[in-house]
C-alpha cells in the first residue's frame, strides 16, 4: 500500500496522467514531459519539475495527483537543512541545491535525514536556482 502524502488545506493539487507506473512516487519529484504527461523527476537540470506526488497511479496512463503550488510531505534523498532550496535527483528523491540551473521544486520547511518524510513549501514550477554574488 502507498504511503499516503499530507497536503495542507490551501495547497493546490492538479491531476496529470502519468506515462510510467508511479504506485510508488508519493513523496517524490514529477516531471512534465513533451507529451503533456507526467513522469518521476531524475536530473535536476533537464527535467521540468512542477511538484511533488502526493497520489500516484498504479499504472502507466493512470492519473496522478501533483502538490504544485503550498505545502506537503516529500521524500528526502540526502540530509535536508531547513529553509534550503530543492531539487529533485536520481528516482525523484529530493535535495537541497545551490547549483545555478537546477530546477527547484521548492523550499524545506524542516530539517529531515535522508529517507524521512518532511514539509516542503511547494512553488510555481520552472524555476531555476541562479547564484547570488
Amino acid at each position: 500500500m502507498a504511503r499516503v502524502i499530507q497536503v495542507q488545506e490551501g495547497a493546490q493539487v492538479i491531476s496529470r496522467t502519468s506515462s510510467e507506473d508511479m504506485s510508488s512516487a508519493n513523496g517524490l519529484c514529477v516531471k512534465l514531459d513533451a507529451a503533456g504527461t507526467v513522469g518521476i523527476a531524475a536530473s535536476a537540470t533537464a527535467d521540468l519539475i512542477i511538484g511533488i506526488c502526493v497520489d500516484g497511479g498504479a499504472a502507466s496512463g493512470d492519473l496522478v495527483s501533483i502538490c504544485v503550488m503550498g505545502m506537503c510531505k516529500a521524500l528526502a534523498g540526502t540530509a535536508i537543512n531547513e529553509y534550503e532550496a530543492m531539487t529533485c535527483t536520481t528516482g525523484g528523491r529530493v535535495i537541497d541545491t545551490t547549483t545555478p540551473g537546477n530546477y527547484l521544486v521548492g523550499q524545506a520547511m524542516e530539517a529531515a535525514a535522508s529517507g524521512d518524510y518532511f514539509d516542503v513549501l511547494v512553488g510555481g514550477g520552472h524555476v531555476r536556482y541562479a547564484a547570488t554574488s
